[in-house]
């Protein structure tokens, strides 16, 4: 274990003091168009895009494989309710259904030929479906569709909170809003008429639009009033996602990716590593997440987008906790930090090991016992015996009496 005694203090008085690595490209292993991201958890995701194609990662984003979806028309959006059950939509009236992962996608009749631009569902069982003309429910998990006229047509995107909270919006600034599970539709009043792209709701009172020219529109009550926040840019932005009432992102043109962590009273710009267009955003929690767009580009986080130096406030509590490693991608060596929390005693020991892809072990870092509170370790790409290990991605595992921390760690030479 190598001490730093500044970063120690740091540590005791204020919290651990780490760096994040913000947006790292991946390898998608295609050029077309991507439109849509979902992610499951951690490893499993899933992207859609022009000609039928369907990206399939079980891994983070490590490694994306094509999933055979059986159409070549244009797909636009796709949404998962566990890594079983997904669903994607798009050109003539495409919608597709998977209950193995995507191993298998199934067409099921949406009655219409139009484009279809977004679909999400509440459970395996209750969904809909917005495009061109169409507004769209289903109860039975998509085995048969329900044409619902709300009145407007060109819905981009629809979102639920909860069962019975939902929105739609689209084109001239429209937001539909259901109370009642879909059943009625209202519209609300917006202080925008430009193009909606997308709509959403981390609870049913905090939202966010964005749209034409950097529009960004927010509601802290369920829509009943929107504001216009200040985005800063005036390109297009597709996409936004809302981790809670304080944190979102947003993306569009040249590769933007827009930050908020206090409502979006300020959005700042983050460094997405790519100027294509990015069509779509989507994260697991306030850290993991990814980005797709033009030319297969694929960009994915484990920071929240974040990079430099951040802190973690009063990290020696009742958790235990294995941070993310610093620098993430590497290349002569990186640091670990965890956190042993004050409930633990001599009889819990604690291991610190390094695995290979194939579950190899290659470095124990630490074996016995930790007191309570932070711990630095530092791991040079070597095996145990001092070789240098090959460039791959390895496992650092944290184990305290019976739990169980892992992360992953890149090693470029």
């Amino acid at each position: 274990m190598k001490s730093k005694s500044l970063l120690i203090l740091a540590c005791l008085c204020t919290g651990y003091i780490f760096a994040q690595s913000g947006w790292i490209s991946q390898t998608s292993g295609t050029t077309q168009m991507l439109f849509s991201v979902f992610y499951t958890d951690a490893d499993n995701g899933w992207t859609v895009g022009t000609a039928g194609v369907i990206l399939h990662t079980d891994n983070g984003g490590d490694n994306w494989t094509s999933q055979e979806s059986g159409t070549f028309s244009n797909l636009l959006s796709v949404f998962f309710t566990d890594a079983d059950h997904g669903w994607a939509v798009g050109q003539n009236g495409a919608i597709l259904h998977t209950d193995d992962g995507g191993d298998n996608w199934i067409s099921q009749s949406s009655g219409t030929t139009e484009w279809l631009y977004s679909v999400h569902f509440t459970d395996g069982e209750n969904g809909w479906v917005v495009g061109q003309y169409s507004f769209m429910y289903t109860d039975d998990g998509g085995s048969t569709w329900n044409f619902q006229n709300v009145g407007m047509g060109n819905m981009k995107s629809v979102v639920f909170a909860d069962q019975n909270h939902g929105w739609a919006a689209g084109n001239s600034g429209v937001v539909l809003h259901t109370s009642d599970g879909g059943n009625t539709w209202n519209q609300q009043t917006t202080p925008s008429n430009l193009t909606i792209k997308s709509i959403y709701f981390p609870d049913i009172n905090n939202g966010w639009t964005v749209g034409d020219r950097g529009t960004i529109l927010h509601t802290t009550d369920g829509g009943a009033n929107w504001d216009i926040q200040a985005s800063g840019i005036t390109s297009h932005l597709e996409s936004v996602f809302a981790f809670n009432a304080n944190i979102a992102w947003a993306v569009g043109e040249f590769g933007i990716i827009l930050y908020t962590s206090n409502g979006g009273t300020t959005w700042t710009t983050q460094e997405s590593g790519t100027s294509w267009y990015l069509n779509s955003i989507h994260f697991v929690n306030d850290v993991i997440g990814g980005a797709v767009g033009f030319m297969g580009a694929i960009v994915h986080t484990n920071s929240g987008g974040l990079t430099g130096v951040n802190e973690i406030i009063d990290p020696v509590g009742a958790r235990l906790e294995l941070y993310p490693n610093y620098p993430n991608p590497f290349h002569s060596s990186t640091t670990i930090c965890i956190n042993i929390p004050a409930s633990f005693t001599m009889k819990n020991e604690t291991s610190l090991k390094v695995y290979d892809n194939s579950g190899r072990i290659v470095h124990n870092l630490h074996e016995g016992y930790l007191s309570p509170g932070l711990h630095e370790f530092q791991w040079f790409g070597t095996c145990s015996e001092g070789k240098i290990m090959t460039p791959e991605i390895y496992m650092i595992r944290l184990q305290a009496g019976t739990t169980i921390k892992t992360r992953k760690m890149i090693l470029h030479r």
